[in-house]
């Protein structure tokens, strides 16, 4: 019954995406297969408030993607899981246009949770730890952290010395890298 709805937001995030708008879903490439599970699974738990199939389907997505994308998360209408092995998602605010690649982790401390604004990146092996403001066009290069820090946004972020992270201007929109942006 929820089928259609599905692939109808798994089609939207797939056609926001530049090197992939035109091929349409094809449940053979595993990041879509993903982001069709994750669908799948959210919207049956909005719509029924049952969460019996929406663990089977988070527990599916797990087993064959390595992602860690509960089915109570939500994510926005566009967004990229450029490879799913080692994702994990906590409950945090996500916008549109983000990319999260290998081995990201968006998690809490305690009870503080992210806020990722339009246009992050994470790039392999990234953290976004706790009570975070990630502004827009913020990118976080690969291996670095960022816990309890909020990012000025149109910036580049490096790992620093200590608990400090370096961050760089830039004025390119990364995501545009990505995405076609309406």
């Amino acid at each position: 019954a929820h089928i259609n709805d599905a692939l109808s937001m798994t089609n939207t995030c797939i056609d926001s995406l530049k090197d992939w708008a035109l091929n349409g879903f094809d449940y053979k490439i595993s990041w879509q297969y993903a982001t069709f599970l994750y669908y799948l699974s959210n919207i049956i738990w909005k719509k029924t408030g049952n969460s019996e199939v929406p663990v089977k389907l988070f527990l599916l997505n797990k087993a064959i993607n390595s992602l860690e994308l509960f089915y109570e998360i939500e994510l926005p209408q566009k967004f990229f899981l450029s490879h799913t092995p080692g994702l994990v998602f906590a409950k945090a605010n996500y916008s549109n246009y983000c990319v999260f690649h290998q081995c990201c982790t968006v998690g809490r401390s305690s009870e503080d949770r992210p806020t990722l604004e339009e246009g992050v990146i994470l790039y392999p092996n990234s953290m976004v730890i706790g009570k975070c403001l990630i502004r827009e066009n913020t990118v976080i290069s690969p291996g670095t952290a960022v816990i309890n820090t909020d990012t000025p946004g149109n910036c580049l972020v490096f790992n620093g010395k200590g608990k400090n992270p370096i961050i760089k201007e830039i004025s390119e929109y990364y995501a545009d890298r990505y995405f076609i942006r309406k």
